[in-house]
């Protein structure tokens, strides 16, 4: 059955993989471990952070490949070790076809039969993504220039890029979905029709429309994370973004992430 499992964007029935029932690790919820620092005269230790760390997610989908002779059989193994094995890849699981994860992966296969003359086997297919985190396959492009306008998102924090042009010291402020101010960006620069700045939030760079490196113009508030718990829930409403100044270009761009 085709649909069940995609490595960069290629479907692995067509090397012959059969998917099998047994696909662990991708429904998972993230490994977390607190942040805690021990203190004096105390057992345990204090939490530090709100923030967590998390383990690798281990995706794993045992599989059959099947082919026409036993010559195909090897030549379709070979492609899947090289599909699998190349690097980084980026995974997509058939019931959450719109998700996907950076990982390195892995093959391990068990022969049916005689192995000389075997035209299938069983394989199973293992990733281990280091951010266990699914990404959207598809960005969102959110355009607040004229108004405070929703940022959709899924269930984890996302730091979009923001791209601001044709405006005078802007301000971006986040809001929570009851319009509350939930944290400000200010930026000290004369942009014209023809420029912008890019501000990648998760790098925490802002360049401007030439590449030219423009940090010092970051001159009150910091970078804007979009936080789900800023909104109402999954179908929202959501939290929202606005911009000062009436500016010709206002929008972020982001993947929705997902726990």
């Amino acid at each position: 059955m085709s649909g069940l499992l995609w490595i960069n964007d290629r479907d692995v029935s067509e090397l012959g993989v059969i998917v099998g029932p047994d696909a662990t690790g991708h429904r998972d919820g993230p490994q977390v471990t607190p942040q805690g620092q021990p203190i004096l005269g105390r057992f345990g230790q204090v939490q530090v952070s709100d923030r967590t760390t998390a383990a690798p997610r281990v995706i794993s989908l045992v599989s059959a490949q099947t082919a026409a002779d036993v010559a195909a059989l090897r030549a379709a193994l070979d492609e899947l070790k090289l599909l699998c094995m190349a690097g980084v890849v980026r995974v997509r699981v058939g019931d959450q076809p719109d998700r996907e994860w950076e990982a390195i992966g892995s093959v391990r296969v068990a022969p049916w039969g005689d192995w000389l003359n075997q035209v299938g086997h069983a394989v199973t297919l293992s990733f281990t993504a280091l951010d266990p985190v699914a990404e959207s396959v598809t960005p969102d492009h959110v355009g607040f220039a004229a108004a405070a306008t929703e940022c959709p998102l899924g269930s984890a924090i996302v730091q979009p890029l923001i791209r601001l042009g044709g405006v005078t010291n802007p301000v971006v402020t986040l809001r929570d979905h009851l319009g509350r101010s939930q944290g400000t960006m200010g930026l000290t620069a004369t942009l014209s029709a023809s420029e912008w700045l890019e501000v990648d939030c998760e790098a925490k760079t802002i360049t401007d429309q030439d590449g030219v490196q423009q940090a010092p113009v970051l001159t009150s508030g910091d970078f804007i994370e979009l936080d789900p718990r800023l909104g109402a829930g999954l179908s929202g409403p959501y939290p929202t973004l606005e911009c000062s100044g009436s500016p010709a270009i206002a929008e972020a761009i982001y993947r929705r992430r997902w726990l």
